[in-house]
């Protein structure tokens, strides 16, 4: 039996219908003896292997989770608006916003956000913070939103997360730094010169 819990929103996950229904049974008893309202038009009780939750659906065949077409099409309404040439800080707004949204969906989605997030953030700070002002995305920021505009309809996140291949440990102070990964291991003093390029800790 799996539960996903965010908010006041639940997702049951079990090997059984019958596993399940007595699950949810007692979910919605123990919600009850606490004080707590069910909001029966929001509720699922017929078992499904695919379910919306938080504006992401979630298979439990597969294990994934997928943005809803309608919010996929409106990434890319509004990606193929920012490709067209100036840019309303706005609308770069309103596209950072859904690709945010969209994260639970989409592997590694913040690596295809982030830079967008630094050059709206820089021109409303050109800008006095007036997000009607009109900014140009440089090729970078062009390549982003192509990307989400161009990929979007086949990205998938799974529930499950997988066991690392491999890990390494770093770490560094102002005398030296080290690294290990499985038996092998490194480290040693900085030198003089090193001294002035390392992060002031």
């Amino acid at each position: 039996m799996v539960v996903l819990c965010y908010l006041d929103d639940c997702f049951f996950i079990a090997s059984s219908v019958e596993s399940l229904q007595a699950q949810v049974s007692y979910a919605l008893y123990f919600f009850d003896s606490l004080g707590l309202t069910v909001n029966v038009w929001k509720l699922v009780l017929e078992p499904t292997k695919k379910v919306m939750l938080l504006g992401v659906v979630l298979d439990s065949v597969a294990m994934t989770t997928t943005l809803t077409s309608r919010r996929k099409e409106r990434i890319k309404e509004q990606g193929l608006l920012l490709l067209k040439g100036n840019v309303i800080l706005r609308d770069l707004s309103s596209f950072i916003g859904l690709t945010v949204a969209s994260a639970p969906a989409v592997e590694l989605g913040p690596l295809r956000y982030r830079y967008l997030e630094l050059i709206r953030d820089q021109g409303l700070a050109r800008s006095c913070g007036d997000f009607d002002k009109f900014i140009t995305l440089d090729c970078h920021a062009q390549h982003l939103v192509a990307w989400w505009v161009a990929n979007i309809d086949f990205q998938e996140k799974s529930l499950l997360s997988s066991s690392p291949y491999c890990e390494l440990f770093t770490d560094a102070c102002l005398t030296g730094w080290g690294a290990s990964m499985g038996h092998i291991t490194t480290g040693g003093h900085w030198a003089q010169e090193e001294l002035d390029h390392i992060n002031i800790l």
